[in-house]
């Protein structure tokens, strides 16, 4: 404080020529004025709590010497209550609160003394004992104050149990109460959770469904029987395709035709013999695609656009007997003949897959097709065929140029080696 007033007077001091001395006067004793004023102000407020604390002290002493009063007209006022009813007792509650003052509980109707009770201290007592009462509980329940004498002992201790007992009640239901709402909540927790069970469980089912589900496998050959199988592949050329069916006609021969979808339509009339001579054409998929290059949904639209063809050229009642009787499905080029991606969409689209044990594209025609000529070719995949064909092979061959130059000596070499030629229905049906 005195760093800032030398710093106001140090101001001051640089305006000194602008103020006169009357001024600067008049300065000096309105400082003098407000020091004196704020300190007879402090002066003030000290003697003010001073004064009240004296009083405080005093209505202590003074509320305790006058205990006995207030008690001695509490019990006049349970004694008016007992004589005259509750009406009575109401006009006493109004007369004894009249007679109190709010402040300090004292009895103002005889003046500043107080009223000596009438009856003993032991008899009131026994009295306060025996017939107090709830609704008087509460009306004559004594305020603890430093000046109380023991002879007030008794009068708490009776007033005061059965609140104590009632707390200890109301502290011995609140564990209940929480005991119920944790066993609520364990019955909602153990509720919840079989509603998750069956969920994990149903998944659990559908897993075990799906690796429970048997995938059908390839067939590559029947048994060993005196029997084989002869299937032809694909059907661009019609001429080939007329020429085999003319063979199989004159030597009795059924065989099974894995023709394409989109060639179907080329030649409707060559597929109708075909079936009215015996021979059974199942599904080569709709264009001749890679399947193991394709997505599940493209691999299905493979395999049924095949029956979409099949039922525009040879008919609905045809596709329903293939699919009861006969429904086999060659992969294109075998792609995806060990694939179980493959093998469980021709499944779930109705088909057994069939494979070969006994092919000439790889074996002859891809390795000579350069640097030899079509009979040479031909002459050699008749030998080929001949002479690795064993009980229950399936013969893959194609209606080209190559395989079909040399059909009839095929046929021949077969049934020469004792073998009877049949369709792939037949050769499984052996055993």
């Amino acid at each position: 404080m005195l760093k800032k007033i030398l710093h106001r007077f140090n101001v001051y001091e640089k305006y000194n020529r602008l103020i006169t001395e009357e001024g600067k006067r008049i300065f000096i004793r309105t400082v003098y004025t407000l020091s004196i004023c704020t300190v007879a102000i402090i002066l003030i407020w000290y003697c003010g709590i001073v004064n009240m604390a004296s009083k405080n002290q005093i209505g202590f002493i003074h509320d305790g010497f006058l205990k006995n009063t207030v008690q001695t007209s509490n019990q006049k006022i349970t004694f008016s209550a007992k004589a005259t009813g509750d009406e009575a007792a109401e006009n006493g509650l109004q007369a004894s609160a009249d007679d109190l003052s709010p402040d300090t509980g004292k009895n103002t109707s005889d003046g500043n003394k107080p009223v000596a009770p009438p009856v003993k201290e032991s008899e009131n007592k026994q009295e306060n004992k025996s017939e107090s009462k709830p609704e008087d509980k509460q009306e004559s329940k004594p305020e603890n104050k430093p000046g109380n004498k023991p002879a007030d002992k008794p009068e708490n201790k009776t007033e005061s149990k059965p609140e104590t007992g009632k707390n200890d009640k109301n502290t011995q239901v609140q564990p209940e109460k929480n005991k119920d709402i944790d066993k609520n909540s364990n019955n909602k927790q153990v509720e919840k959770k079989p509603d998750k069970k069956p969920e994990v469980k149903n998944n659990d089912k559908a897993q075990t469904a799906k690796k429970a589900k048997v995938v059908q496998k390839t067939i590559f050959k029947g048994a060993k029987t005196s029997y084989v199988a002869l299937t032809f592949d694909d059907g661009y050329n019609e001429k080939t395709i007329i020429k085999t069916l003319d063979v199989l006609k004159k030597n009795n021969i059924k065989a099974t035709f894995f023709i394409i979808g989109s060639v179907l339509d080329d030649y409707p009339q060559v597929w109708k013999r075909a079936i009215n001579e015996g021979h059974q054409i199942c599904n080569h998929t709709l264009n001749h695609a890679t399947l193991t290059k394709l997505s599940d949904q493209q691999v299905k639209n493979e395999i049924l656009g095949w029956e979409t063809c099949v039922k525009k050229v040879l008919g609905e009642e045809y596709l329903n007997r293939m699919k009861s009787e006969f429904p086999y499905l060659r992969l294109p080029g075998g792609n995806g003949n060990k694939e179980d991606r493959i093998l469980s969409i021709a499944q779930d689209c109705g088909y057994q897959v069939i494979g070969w044990n006994l092919e000439t594209y790889n074996s002859v025609i891809s390795r000579m097709r350069k640097n030899y000529s079509t009979n040479e070719i031909a002459k050699k995949i008749q030998q080929h065929v001949v002479n690795n064909c064993t009980g229950g092979s399936i013969i893959l061959l194609h209606f080209n140029q190559y395989d079909i130059t040399n059909i009839e000596e095929i046929v021949a070499g077969i049934k020469n080696r004792g073998y009877n030629i049949v369709t792939v229905t037949e050769l499984l049906s052996k055993k």
